[in-house]
């Protein structure tokens, strides 16, 4: 475990590799009355361990955080959608039924138009008999006044259904502005609290990015006075020189995985870290 993190944090390969020997060798030199100093460097590598599992967990909190923003974005994006639709229907709708009522009216105005129009052609033979038939022509002038009212009747009818559809229509188109002004508010608020979150989310990673780079910096200082002390050990090194030398074989096999595997993992954090940051902007 120790071995794996020294290997990333340094580009040359022997020295990381000298490092992890001593690392690796540390329980078994400890038999051999490893001092208080080697125990202290011990004990400050494993906090410095420590620090970068709490940045990786913490990165992982913050991916999921940064999910479930964009979630709650695509939902309001989506009701805005639905609203925009169900306002155009209404819209449309409202024009069909303006349209049929004017055909309706249209219809009737025309009908009483032909009426008048007939009773103009009866008049006008009654006027050819207006002396043999008084009578008649009496009648026919009140049938005429009728069909006036009526026709002047039917015309202020549908100048009033007119004025009421208008009015109908107008205040739909008002009240569909409303609701449409509304979402659009809820919508801007969402987005400003999406917002928020992202630019809160890019500050706590640019916190993590330094408190890693912080630890980084710590790990290479632990790693120089590793290498002082290995100085100060090179006697009990020698004493169990034949247990190193097989350790160093075991070593050089896993470092060789390990350092593929967790250059792998690296690489894939720093990919995510940077896609993460490229999303939060």
């Amino acid at each position: 475990m120790y071995s794996m993190y020294l290997v990333v944090f340094h580009s040359s390969s022997i020295v990381a590799t000298k490092t992890a020997e001593v690392f690796f060798l540390t329980p078994h030199l400890m038999s051999f009355g490893a001092s208080s100093k080697d125990k202290q460097l011990q004990a400050n590598f494993e906090a410095v361990v420590e620090l970068l599992r709490e940045s990786e967990t913490e990165r992982e909190k913050l991916k999921a955080e940064l999910k479930a923003i964009r979630k709650e974005q695509a939902e309001a994006e989506k009701r805005w959608a639905s609203a925009t639709d169900a306002f155009e229907e209404q819209l449309a709708e409202s024009e069909q039924r303006e349209s049929e009522r004017h055909a309706a009216l249209t219809v009737a105005l025309k009908e009483a138009q032909q009426a008048a129009a007939d009773f103009q052609d009866r008049a006008e033979g009654a006027e050819e008999q207006l002396v043999a038939e008084a009578a008649r022509a009496s009648n026919a002038e009140d049938e005429c006044a009728r069909l006036s009212a009526a026709v002047e009747a039917l015309q202020q009818q549908q100048q009033s259904a007119m004025a009421a559809a208008v009015a109908d229509k107008e205040r739909e188109r008002a009240a569909l502005e409303t609701a449409l002004k509304e979402l659009r508010a809820e919508l801007a608020t969402v987005a400003a609290a999406a917002k928020d979150e992202a630019e809160a989310a890019a500050a706590r990673e640019r916190t993590l990015s330094e408190e890693l780079e912080t630890a980084r910096q710590q790990a290479n200082e632990l790693e120089a006075k590793a290498t002082l002390a290995k100085a100060s050990v090179a006697d009990r090194v020698a004493a169990a020189e034949k247990a190193e030398n097989s350790l160093r074989d075991e070593m050089r096999k896993t470092v060789g995985v390990e350092r593929q595997r967790v250059a792998g993992m690296l690489y894939k954090e720093a990919l995510q870290t940077h896609t993460l940051e490229e999303q939060a902007r």
